[in-house]
């Protein structure tokens, strides 16, 4: 299990700045084999993995329903839809027990706009880790053509 204070995304924060941040997020759990999000819902959250795994999916032409990204504890997601406002792009499901924190859009915005130091802090490690998993993705794609 992770804290909060774990997650790489605050690494740049001060602790007030933390401190201002935390408040916001809530404890929401989901058993396993429950979605926690579903392609194409409309997503209102940013969600940080405290405890357990889960699983980015997507489904193939032919029907076939693929892992593309094993998300765990100190990892997020919710992040595309808070950036692009779209509805969410891919399913993501509970491999076990999944203990996530999660904070509203709307809170996130409002604490952005009375504090702009900690949008281009936070959205500077969101981005980060967004690259790093844009980097997996192209390995393991380059992986399935050599294989």
């Amino acid at each position: 299990m992770v804290t909060l204070k774990d997650c790489f995304l605050f690494g740049d924060l001060t602790d007030s700045e933390f401190e201002s941040l935390l408040r916001l997020f809530k404890e929401k759990s989901y058993r396993k084999g429950e979605w926690l999000l579903n392609k194409g819902d409309i997503n209102s959250f940013f969600y940080i993995i405290l405890e357990g795994h889960a699983s980015v999916r997507e489904v193939t032409p032919e029907g076939v329903d693929l892992d593309i990204y094993k998300l765990k504890p100190g990892e997020f997601f919710g992040e595309i839809s808070f950036v692009d406002s779209h509805p969410v792009s891919a399913k993501i499901v509970a491999v076990d027990l999944v203990r996530t924190l999660r904070v509203s859009f709307s809170d996130l915005k409002d604490l952005f706009e009375s504090q702009p130091a900690i949008e281009l802090k936070f959205l500077r490690q969101v981005t980060r880790g967004f690259s790093k998993r844009i980097r997996q993705a192209n390995t393991e794609l380059i992986k399935s053509f050599i294989a």
